[in-house]
């Protein structure tokens, strides 16, 4: 149906009913709606034409309303938009408050049945004597019986349906949806041969769904070319460039889904699963987005989470986190019992911390002091108490018996854990039952794997005690480490120990640590290590020149050096000379970032090509910009960048630079006509 719409000075547009105008077009036409020279009657032709896209049609009928706040045939239209959009119309309804019909009850019995409150709607349905209703009510309350009587094929099919046992059930329910005309429940319970019909826009949408899932991207894309554009559409494209690691697109795409609709919880999920943000005012009546909402309110640090709704497996978990009585055991314990076997969480963990938990109030071995001399427990941390305090109470019960209790789940931990947590649950055994053996194979393994990050064959060290200094030291555990390292005399003890006190220098503000370091660096001096630790403690006290003739000597053995002897030259003010120094190490994040600090202090064209050679964003744009304002223009189009704004400029300079030339040559002619004329 094609209707005239008439836009003043006689002149009019065409409005096709069956193909309605979508995206700007449809921008173009509500503001011709909106000068209310239109007839009501024919707006509402117009809504119809919208009816498989209510969001659209809801906003004709949103401005129509605005225009007359008191005509309630508009507002029963919009109300039943918002109801098929799957949104609940309570603000359409409270606009309406002091208006009685028998439709208007009807709508707002299936806003309450959208709202899973279906003693409501039944009341509302009664009231309008509306019979569907009050059957389809009863089905969902569970009086199948009694709507199963009500004279409709698509209500009985869906009664059978529940209480169907075989085949010969769902052959009956094939047949009344089929009778009724219901082709996309047939659809849905996969029967029908429009389930196969891969013209049917519902099967194309399952057929590119599936090829999404099995990452045949191009095929699916292929598909989507055909189909028009709509909130799962864009879901299904945002959702390949997710799976192939695209955030940004797949970002876009999520994004503009929900442009399309608000409610579309698939996009808003994986949306949030990248962003990682709070969830803002929406809102979906499901565990599942309730879970979700509150897992991110947790992840960012929210003060004010909300547990509403939630599903009772996760509210476990976060009463058993992040709850509140934590600090007695038996509560904590009787926490994580109840997770045993919860989804949300592995079980050997919570083997693991039920384990933990049972122990976790026995003080640690370091909150003791040491009553022998030489006695090396320091090393090893751990749960244990002194024997004569072996039989005290916590909480009511024995230690001994906590601790045998606490073994049996750690054991079982252990047995149920993959191979990569293993070591952590074995640690936390042998804290439990105190075999230092173990504990210190656990800690000399653990300190050599946190070690061989460094990369410079610390891990390597043969001398346990000085293995574990450094592990000490990596761990922030300072004082373990400097009583280890104060009791040997090995070139790696000089080292350890001298970074301890520059340390102590410079955050605990001890003027004697800097004579304490250089005094134990100074015993290692044949090692680059210690000779850079003399080179910063000589920074440290202002003698500046004496520790750059230093770490230019390490930096000959040693790349590090470099790091040092740049940061030196910087505070002599010697800028150009650290540029060139920190270029010699700009693979090194620190490197580059003082290089991109250098350049706008330096401002000056050799140093911006060291940053352009070392691969500093917008160092080669620049360097172009310095080129052509000092007209070296040739040099500037050989780095061919692509900056419309700089090649502008350049396009400006050249032009200007012909200019000139061409002035000069008038009046080199010049002068040389007037040469002539004087012969």
């Amino acid at each position: 149906m094609v209707i005239k719409i008439s836009t003043g000075d006689d002149e009019s547009i065409e409005f096709d009913a069956e193909n309605p105008p979508l995206g700007s077009k449809f921008d173009e036409l509500l503001k011709v709606l909106e000068d209310g020279k239109v007839p009501v009657s024919v707006q509402y032709k117009i809504t119809h034409g919208y009816r498989r896209h209510p969001e659209l049609a809801m906003k004709i009928l949103d401005q129509l309303s605005r225009m007359d706040d008191k005509d309630y045939n508009t507002l029963l239209l919009l109300l039943a938009c918002k109801l098929q959009a799957g949104m609940d119309g309570i603000d359409v309804v409270q606009r309406m408050e002091l208006f009685e019909s028998p439709v208007f009850d009807i709508l707002k019995g299936f806003a309450s049945l959208r709202k899973k409150s279906y003693d409501g709607a039944l009341f509302l349905f009664g009231k309008a004597r509306f019979s569907l209703g009050i059957q389809i009510c009863n089905y969902y309350l569970g009086s199948i019986g009694e709507a199963k009587r009500f004279d409709d094929k698509v209500l009985k099919g869906y009664c059978l349906l529940r209480e169907a046992k075989g085949n010969e059930d769902l052959d009956e329910v094939r047949r009344l949806f089929r009778d009724a005309g219901k082709k996309d429940l047939l659809f849905g319970l996969g029967f029908g041969d429009e389930y196969e019909d891969k013209e049917n826009i519902d099967v194309k949408m399952r057929l590119v769904g599936e090829l999404v899932d099995r990452e045949e991207f191009s095929k699916a894309q292929e598909m989507m070319e055909t189909m028009p554009k709509c909130a799962e559409v864009l879901y299904l494209r945002g959702k390949i460039e997710h799976k192939k690691g695209d955030l940004e697109n797949a970002k876009k795409y999520y994004m503009e889904s929900l442009g399309y609709d608000r409610s579309f919880f698939k996009s808003e999920y994986n949306l949030q699963r990248i962003v990682q943000d709070k969830i803002g005012g929406g809102y979906y009546p499901c565990s599942e987005f309730c879970d979700f909402k509150a897992y991110l309110s947790l992840k960012n640090e929210t003060s004010d989470m909300n547990l509403d709704g939630c599903s009772e497996d996760f509210r476990n978990v976060i009463l058993a986190v992040v709850g509140d009585g934590m600090r007695r055991t038996d509560t904590l314990v009787r926490r994580y019992m109840k997770l045993i076997g919860n989804p949300w969480i592995e079980n050997f963990v919570v083997m693991n911390n039920i384990g933990y938990s049972l122990c976790r109030n026995v003080r640690p071995f370091e909150e003791y002091e040491e009553k022998l001399e030489g006695n090396d427990r320091f090393l090893i941390g751990s749960i244990g108490i002194d024997r004569e305090d072996r039989r005290c109470l916590i909480d009511g019960k024995m230690i001994e018996d906590r601790v045998k209790e606490a073994e049996k789940y750690l054991l079982r931990a252990l047995d149920e854990c993959p191979d990569e947590y293993k070591e952590v649950i074995r640690y936390n055994l042998g804290y439990v039952m105190e075999d230092r053996e173990l504990l210190t194979e656990l800690s000399l393994k653990e300190a050599r794997q946190l070690l061989s990050v460094e990369g410079e064959g610390i891990s390597s060290i043969p001398n346990e005690l000085e293995l574990v200094g450094f592990y000490h030291m990596k761990r922030k555990e300072f004082k373990l480490a400097k009583k280890i390292f104060q009791k040997l005399d090995t070139l790696y003890s000089s080292i350890g120990l001298g970074n301890i006190y520059i340390r102590g220098f410079c955050k605990d503000k001890d003027s004697s640590a800097l004579g304490k370091a250089m005094k134990a660096f100074s015993r290692g001096l044949k090692s680059y290590y210690c000779g850079n630790g003399v080179g910063i403690c000589l920074a440290l006290k202002g003698r500046l020149e004496e520790a750059i003739n230093i770490f230019n000597n390490v930096a000959i053995d040693w790349a590090g050096g470099y790091v040092n002897l740049g940061n030196a030259l910087i505070l002599c003010k010697r800028y150009k000379e650290a540029m060139d120094v920190f270029s010699k190490i700009s693979l090194m994040r620190y490197s580059r970032e003082m290089l991109e600090k250098l350049c706008k202090v330096v401002h000056e064209i050799d140093g911006y090509r060291l940053c352009m050679d070392a691969g500093i964003p917008g160092a080669k744009e620049k360097l172009f910009e310095l080129l052509v304002e000092q007209n070296r223009l040739e040099e500037a189009e050989k780095l061919r960048v692509l900056d419309q704004r700089l090649m502008k400029m350049y396009d400006e300079k050249k032009e200007e630079e012909r200019r000139r030339k061409a002035e000069l040559k008038r009046k080199a002619e010049e002068m040389r006509e007037y040469r002539k004329r004087r012969r």
